[in-house]
């Protein structure tokens, strides 16, 4: 179950929004948080990072899945109803992954399970994942960990869904007593891997020293760092004085704990705003990302 966070708009009627016009305008207000389009049949999720899309996923009767972002950002049923919730970046990147909840203890009664014991397996393990827990009449509560951290709860009988982040460890031992309980862990991001960022890096490296070699007025240090600079308000990591992101010799040096969407979007932004300043036409820098299609594609960056 995804909780409610701050309310940024509400219920708003799909006769009365351009919806691939609303997610624009989120995108320029860098937003942090998701939109729920409901209907009678399902609701469909799309959550942003800075603005930038990182998942849509729909829930049914079947559970959550993954969708592409053209089956949501499309001509919406007539009765579809929209909000936007505002939260953090940290619980945007959980459950913007809540589709890949997968089960690993299944209806496990808290009289034989330890509820000690299990919240302290939860932060031993370092657990991103989440706790339901069923009382019986179906008030569950949902407890969410991240990187065996306690992020936040949710119950049910908060008719409201809201998240709930000021509970302690021995509220939350107690809500589980007298419970069933099932454990659900959320997998990493699919594309997040090691082989994946060296691939990222490696196409954009050399996207970069193209660019570089096109330079013949300036210094080309002083060329990326402006654009850099420019974007940095969007994409922290690019500001030239965070110590995050780096560019000399031809290599890229990039802080390896930034959110893989984040990277590839702010990567891409750069290229863009360099070739744009040594007015080079995106033909060109197609012809290298259409080496790396299979990355960049599931980003839906054009190539």
């Amino acid at each position: 179950m995804i909780p409610k966070f701050e309310v940024y708009h509400s219920n708003i009627h799909s006769n009365f929004i351009l919806f691939d016009k609303y997610i624009d305008f989120l995108k320029n207000e860098y937003f942090n948080g998701y939109v729920e389009v409901e209907n009678s049949e399902n609701k469909n999720f799309v959550f942003l990072g800075e603005g930038e899309i990182l998942s849509c996923f729909l829930k049914n009767k079947e559970g959550y899945q993954r969708v592409k972002q053209s089956e949501i950002i499309a001509p919406l049923n007539t009765q579809s109803f929209i909000s936007s919730y505002r939260c953090p970046s940290q619980y945007v990147d959980f459950f913007s992954r809540i589709y890949t909840a997968q089960l690993i203890y299944n209806g496990l009664e808290s009289d034989i399970l330890n509820p000690e014991k299990l919240l302290n397996k939860c932060k031993t393990d370092q657990l991103t994942g989440f706790i339901e827990a069923d009382d019986g009449s179906k008030n569950s509560i949902y407890i969410y960990f991240y990187s065996g951290r306690f992020m936040g709860a949710m119950n049910l009988q908060d008719k409201d869904y809201r998240f709930d982040n000021k509970l302690n460890e021995t509220t939350v031992q107690n809500k589980l007593n007298n419970t069933t309980i099932n454990l659900y862990k959320l997998s990493t991001n699919t594309n997040d891997t090691k082989e994946n960022r060296q691939l990222l890096i490696q196409c954009y490296e050399e996207i970069l020293q193209f660019l570089e070699k096109k330079n013949k007025k300036k210094d080309f240090s002083s060329l990326w760092r402006q654009s850099a600079l420019e974007l940095s308000d969007k994409y922290f990591f690019l500001d030239p004085f965070a110590n995050e992101f780096n560019y000399e010799k031809g290599k890229i040096e990039v802080w390896d704990k930034i959110n893989f969407n984040i990277l590839v979007y702010g990567l891409e932004e750069l290229v863009n705003s360099i070739a744009d300043k040594l007015k080079i036409s995106n033909k060109e820098l197609k012809k290298i990302k259409n080496n790396y299609s299979n990355l960049l594609g599931d980003y839906e960056i054009e190539i």
